[in-house]
């Protein structure tokens, strides 16, 4: 227990350093701001790029192949769990904010905490410091957020953004209304983005020719190509592309013995872009903490104690029960690395953290319930630390 304790504290430090920064007015909202940029598109993608590749083969990723399943069965479960709650319990809340809901449900944490987390159940005073796998803990962790990253940009964006029309005001419903397009009748629902750009060029009454058939084709792949294009920088992230970029270099033997090996002729590069992610960790746990540092939002329209709660015993006690479950059966089938306490703990981690932060990005981005979720948020980070204390404890013992 006291090492349980111990391993959540640090998480606890750090982050009240964040909040003590933020109330001294030693940093402020918009030095904030800028830290955050530079955690998201440097720290953290170095990071994630030295700790994937250092660890990454062809051996391990075989060996790894369950912890793309345990996040796919953690974003199942959450999902259907969140739509239970939209379904029988919070029936009232509007249509608009029934999505928040749902993913608020099923996307756990899949930035700093995670990683912060493993590195001190492995410190000297943590309670996994004997296992040998230590150093295989962070892509541990990688590899299974990948998962739960990719299905935030793409799934999820989505999915909270839909029946709202994004803009930088605010948002609104999207109305149904019926469009008379080349002879075919759709709704305005229907419509995506590039859609609805292309009927407002053809509002200013400009005329279009096309002269050939060559050309038309032409504009029809460029426009598929961008439509790819937009698909990719939503779905990559800098994490997303340190992690991807660790993986190839990792399976591709010379560049990995260049890179990482200590004879490797790219070491020397491979150590500074190390030196730059050191800090990543500590630096977002504390802008966690100065983030939470405000207290809830009193102006939250529809996120009541009641919704708050629910969501609460989602996060904190179904999913850590079927991630408990569902880690077990593995091991009983002997599908898992024999004698590896801290795959096992890395494969239900993520089903015991709160709602991921990056929902509160996805408010900010699409003006929609920014309010409701930075009251959340606030709740659930600050009972996550007995929480989470309460689950390593239980996880480190059953898995011990």
């Amino acid at each position: 227990f006291i090492s349980s304790c111990l391993a959540v504290s640090k998480s606890v430090v750090v982050g009240g350093v964040g909040v003590l920064l933020l109330r001294r007015k030693i940093l402020d909202k918009s030095a904030l701001a800028v830290i955050s940029k530079l955690v998201f598109n440097v720290l953290l993608p170095c990071m994630l790029f030295v700790r994937t590749g250092s660890s990454m083969s062809w051996a391990n990723l075989v060996a790894w192949w369950t912890l793309p399943l345990l996040a796919f069965v953690n974003l199942s479960i959450g999902a259907l769990l969140g739509l239970g709650l939209t379904r029988w319990f919070l029936t009232h809340l509007e249509d608009t904010a029934k999505p928040v809901v749902v993913v608020a449900s099923a996307l756990g944490n899949s930035g700093s905490l995670p990683f912060m987390l493993v590195e001190t159940v492995c410190a000297p005073y943590g309670p996994l410091r004997d296992e040998v796998s230590c150093p295989n803990g962070m892509a541990y962790v990688s590899v299974y957020l990948l998962i739960i990253n990719l299905s935030m940009w793409s799934i999820g964006y989505h999915y909270m953004t839909k029946g709202i029309t994004v803009h930088k005001g605010g948002f609104q419903r999207v109305q149904t209304e019926t469009v008379e397009t080349d002879n075919k009748t759709v709704t305005s629902s229907e419509m995506g983005e590039e859609d609805i750009e292309q009927e407002a060029v053809a509002d200013t009454n400009i005329p279009i020719v096309m002269s050939s058939k060559p050309i038309y084709i032409f504009q029809r792949f460029s426009g598929v190509w961008g439509g790819i294009k937009s698909m990719l920088k939503r779905l990559i992230k800098p994490p997303v592309a340190g992690v991807l970029l660790g993986c190839i270099t990792g399976l591709i033997p010379p560049l990995h013995f260049a890179l990482f090996n200590n004879q490797g002729s790219l070491k020397v590069f491979t150590d500074s872009v190390d030196s730059i992610g050191d800090g990543a960790i500590a630096i977002s746990i504390m802008l966690l903490g100065a983030s939470l540092a405000d207290g809830p939002s009193t102006a939250a329209s529809w996120m009541s104690k009641r919704v708050v709660t629910l969501i609460g015993i989602v996060r904190f006690i179904l999913l850590p029960l079927f991630g408990l479950l569902f880690v077990t059966f593995l091991r009983f089938v002997d599908v898992l690395p024999p004698n590896d306490r801290l795959f096992q703990f890395v494969g239900v981690l993520e089903f015991c953290v709160p709602t991921a932060m990056n929902i509160n990005l996805i408010c900010q981005m699409t003006g929609h319930a920014e309010k409701e979720v930075g009251t959340l948020l606030f709740w659930q980070y600050l009972l996550s630390a007995v929480s989470i204390t309460v689950w390593v404890m239980v996880f480190v013992s059953i898995f011990s």
